[in-house]
């Protein structure tokens, strides 16, 4: 194409020509029907689903874990089949993914030169996380983080449709569930004893403290709304804080090791999954977490087998 066409299609969109030239040379999307267009200009769908999950007993144990990243070239994946294999081992009834399940492609300058050659796509990358949620062989439930909505903003490809089809399509014997975009709120077990778990992806970067963003985001709920815990991904930082305003604010881990990108930026990535077993009491009329055991599956680079 070219640079007059370049002009034309940067005046019809509405974007600089550097944009559009850079819009229209980057790798497609594959999808088969119907074709992906260009620039949606699509905003993600901010509002707090909810979803029961009546499966749970008040007593319950649950697998947290988030930013898999699926699809980059530094892609934990053997530790994340670990993950699996001691959910199984464990008991773990489901497991719940706080978003960036698949690693995007455009979401910062470069990004293209990080991801495996084979999931330069957002097809590739759906399959190639359907295939991992159905062989981890456990109920999947998950939110959308940055990343996945990156295909939502540039192309209206929604990444949690299509793993769920494509999961259904390899013939998933378990749940695997899409429960919203950037945020959902499950609420686990039955009344009076319900435990109300949120899922959050949110923006930002990260702060000078590891737990700073976590106390930020406790604070930031209104009295009265506020979850028995909370999960939160997007920094890749392995953290908990056990009692903030009365939640308990957790910060799963990533399973994705520290890319170029992150190395420039001086971000650390903390590669772990936890494992919560929880027991609810109603107290007062109020359905209440009496009791909570943590415990964090931690990973290490191939490399680097002891701390420093």
């Amino acid at each position: 194409m070219g640079q007059q066409s370049v002009s034309a299609y940067a005046r019809e969109h509405g974007v600089s020509w550097h944009t559009a030239n850079r819009l229209i040379h980057e790798p497609e999307a594959p999808t088969s029907d119907p074709p992906i267009p260009k620039r949606s200009h699509q905003g993600p769908d901010l509002r707090l689903y909810e979803a029961s999950h009546e499966f749970h007993e008040a007593h319950f144990k649950i697998g947290l874990y988030g930013d898999t990243h699926i699809g980059s070239a530094y892609e934990a994946e053997g530790e994340r089949r670990a993950f699996y294999a001691l959910c199984h081992a464990e008991g773990v009834t489901a497991l719940y993914h706080a978003g960036d399940v698949v690693a995007g492609n455009g979401v910062y300058r470069g990004q293209i030169h990080e991801l495996r050659p084979d999931c330069i796509g957002a097809q590739a990358q759906v399959e190639r996380a359907a295939h991992d949620f159905v062989d981890a062989d456990l109920d999947i439930y998950f939110i959308l983080g940055n990343h996945d909505l990156k295909w939502w903003m540039d192309y209206g490809f929604d990444v949690g449709v299509q793993i769920e089809n494509a999961a259904q399509g390899l013939g998933a014997r378990r749940t695997i569930k899409c429960l919203g975009q950037a945020s959902a709120r499950i609420n686990l077990g039955k009344e009076p004893c319900q435990c109300v778990l949120d899922l959050i992806h949110p923006s930002g970067g990260t702060a000078y403290a590891i737990s700073y963003r976590a106390q930020k985001i406790a604070e930031s709920y209104t009295g009265g709304d506020k979850p028995h815990i909370v999960s939160i991904g997007h920094f890749h930082k392995a953290n908990n804080l056990p009692h903030v305003r009365n939640m308990v604010a957790i910060q799963p881990g990533c399973f994705e090791w520290q890319t170029p990108f992150m190395r420039g930026k001086a971000i650390d990535a903390h590669v772990a999954g936890c494992i919560l077993e929880g027991w609810m009491e109603e107290i007062e009329g109020k359905p209440s977490l009496v009791r909570m055991r943590l415990e964090w599956a931690k990973y290490y680079a191939p490399a680097r087998s002891a701390a420093g």
